[in-house]
């Protein structure tokens, strides 16, 4: 049993510290992933992915504002500190297509991969007043154009070092179905969120993917340039898991089919994003 205040200040300095303790609390937003208040440097609960838009360009169909000539991707109203990371792949290209979504983006990766010729691009930033839309113009090497673009918003990510990024890895030309293999990446803190990101460019026209995300993944978004499982030259997959322990993750594996049967070359890339500390 609870011994009776023997003063009545007590109860009355008690009562105001829940006040504080409560009135004054951050208020967290839907879906934000729960971590405590402590301000002991220990890592927090895992960050959390939403996706915040997809953007495609095909022949016969586009996303508003995607063009030969340009891309154009509707994000809305993204809070101030929330990480964003913009991943994209174009059919043909080059090694300085894909322009930045804003001077603020650090570049992860832009990487020209031969054959049919394809070009993966991923770059992040910390939200800081940013346009509800990005649209840029592309750089040369540009063909037809058929593009995917994944962009999402991660809460709980540490903003001053969120990303370790592994390397992007091209599987063989002229699979069907193709193999998404990633060597992984060592995450730095518990709870990391890892994404991984793979796509193909395909040597025939008009066909439908089908996509196997790594095991233990979950789908965030997969798509073909047509903004649907179907496509004219390109798909890209975008998935998350969490890692509870730091260190490797070992190699992560995911594959896309099509039907009709098309042959394709794929490429993957992991992220681990960090925690914010808590």
């Amino acid at each position: 049993m609870r011994a009776r205040p023997r003063r009545q200040g007590i109860g009355i300095v008690a009562a105001f510290a829940t006040c504080l303790a409560g009135c004054f609390a951050a208020p967290s937003r839907p879906g934000n992933a729960p971590w405590d208040a402590r301000i002991d440097g220990s890592p927090g609960n895992a960050p959390v992915a939403h996706k915040l838009a997809s953007a495609w360009y095909a022949s016969n169909t586009q996303s508003s504002g995607m063009t030969t000539t340009q891309y154009s991707v509707s994000i809305g109203n993204v809070p101030d500190g929330d990480l964003i990371l913009f991943i994209a792949n174009i059919d043909n290209g080059g090694t300085s297509v894909w322009a930045l979504p804003t001077p603020m983006f650090h570049q992860i990766t832009q990487s020209y991969i031969t054959g049919d010729g394809q070009t993966l691009f991923a770059a992040w930033t910390i939200a800081n007043n940013e346009p509800t839309t990005y649209t840029q113009p592309y750089g040369p090497g540009i063909a037809s154009a058929d593009a995917t673009i994944t962009v999402l918003d991660i809460t709980g990510a540490d903003p001053a070092s969120p990303i370790i990024a592994g390397p992007p890895s091209i599987g063989g030309s002229g699979e069907d179905p193709v193999v998404m293999s990633s060597p992984g990446v060592t995450t730095a803190a518990p709870n990391s969120l890892l994404i991984f990101a793979g796509g193909a460019d395909w040597l025939a026209q008009s066909s439908t993917a089908t996509f196997t995300p790594p095991s233990g993944f979950d789908v965030i978004d997969a798509f073909g340039d047509e903004g649907t499982p179907s496509f004219e030259w390109t798909t890209q997959l975008v998935a998350s898991a969490i890692q509870a322990s730091p260190g490797p993750t070992g190699t992560h594996t995911a594959m896309m089919s099509s039907s009709p049967a098309r042959a394709g070359t794929p490429w993957a890339l992991d992220l681990a994003i960090k925690p914010a500390p808590r």
